[in-house]
């Protein structure tokens, strides 16, 4: 197999290995750079070119060029089916670089990369501004999803409906009706519900729901007149929380 790609693909299993075992965060951002902005793009021009067909500073370029399109396009087309993290990015780019590589393993390991004898001196400029700008994304990478698990973990809701249960059979003189709640809360909670209705009570009901579980519940009311909602008080962990109504439809 070619150093090279042999190299470009030893990197990219490091990079998924830092991403999946929650390195550092340096550690993160300087495996993740190249992971995001050189190594697809390099396994992937290696296919398109031969060696000796482009030039090195040209198989720079599509190197990053093409690593740039494949986060943006790999990105747009992972969203479609699952939610896009910072795991499943570095899967995506670790597979296909891997994969890229592993196509080309038959090949001899031939020579090192030549570079040119006389280098342009905009090239370092635009090298230097490359490496920043990764430098700046691979720590974005790296730390969004700590950043988007520690804001996550800050957010502490319950979500609550009082709502007409919809199609079904109503006995005759009531009106049928849905409440429920979701727990957005990250640990098990108490909550106290009680239904009332023109004065008297309908139902009371004590809860215990863990993070992320969902409790719910049809009811039938008695024909009240027009215009009478029916209540619904929730609290949580003893406290009042929120509080719904809703006029039955006649």
């Amino acid at each position: 197999m070619r150093r090279d790609l042999a190299l470009v693909a030893a990197l990219a299993f490091a990079g998924l290995l830092a991403a999946l075992l929650q390195a550092p965060l340096v550690v993160r951002a300087v495996l993740l750079v190249p992971l995001v902005l050189i190594l697809p793009g390099y396994a992937i021009a290696a296919n398109l070119f031969s060696r000796g067909t482009i030039g090195s500073i040209e198989r720079a370029v599509y190197s990053v060029a093409l690593s740039i399109a494949l986060v943006a396009v790999g990105g747009l087309l992972i969203q479609v089916v699952l939610d896009l993290g910072r795991d499943v990015w570095a899967v995506f780019l670790a597979a296909v670089t891997i994969y890229a590589a592993l196509r080309l393993r038959g090949e001899a390991p031939g020579e090192p990369i030549g570079w040119p004898q006389a280098i342009p001196w905009p090239l370092p400029v635009a090298i230097l501004a490359f490496i920043l700008a990764g430098f700046i994304a691979g720590l974005a990478i790296a730390s969004a999803g700590d950043g988007l698990r520690e804001a996550q973990a800050k957010i502490r809701f319950t979500d609550f409906w009082l709502l007409p249960a919809g199609a079904g059979t109503v006995p005759a003189g009531g009106e049928d009706l849905e409440v429920g709640l979701r727990s957005h809360e990250g640990r098990p909670v108490r909550f106290g519900l009680q239904l009332s209705s023109d004065g008297r009570v309908i139902s009371r009901q004590s809860l215990r729901l863990r993070g992320g579980e969902e409790w719910k519940q049809s009811f039938v009311v008695a024909q009240a007149p027009p215009g009478v909602p029916v209540l619904a008080t929730l609290t949580r962990e003893g406290e009042p929380y929120r509080r719904l109504d809703v006029v039955p439809p006649r």
